[in-house]
């Protein structure tokens, strides 16, 4: 995780980093010291996700670049160490569907 990441978390737990009373005037506040360490937590492994998932895209783009490169055909099937690269492709289609009513909930980090 960056140092300024880190830091910004750390900040806004301490109170460093000032909060706008206006945003959240209306807002009602809880004290409850385990479910803020549970939601601290959180924010730390969501940036580490974010940050691990966009490695892997990286990467992920970068092998295909290179695979591409190959030249392989349409419904080739390959093997490279470990690997089994099948290439397809797909027509397209239309997709349509139904969603089930649920509640919402979001959690966002203050500052």
């Amino acid at each position: 995780m960056p140092d300024d990441v880190r830091r910004s978390i750390a900040e806004r737990a301490n109170g460093a980093i000032a909060v706008d009373a206006q945003d959240g005037l209306f807002d009602q506040i809880i004290e409850e010291g385990d479910l803020e360490a549970v939601l601290e937590e959180r924010e730390q492994r969501k940036v580490a996700r974010g940050n691990a998932a966009k490695r892997f895209k990286e990467k992920d783009t970068e092998a295909r670049a290179f695979i591409n490169q190959l030249g392989l055909g349409e419904d080739a099937t390959v093997r490279c160490g470990r690997f089994r690269i099948r290439v397809t492709r797909t027509p397209g289609r239309s997709v349509a569907f139904d969603t089930a009513p649920g509640t919402r909930m979001t959690i966002t980090p203050l500052g």
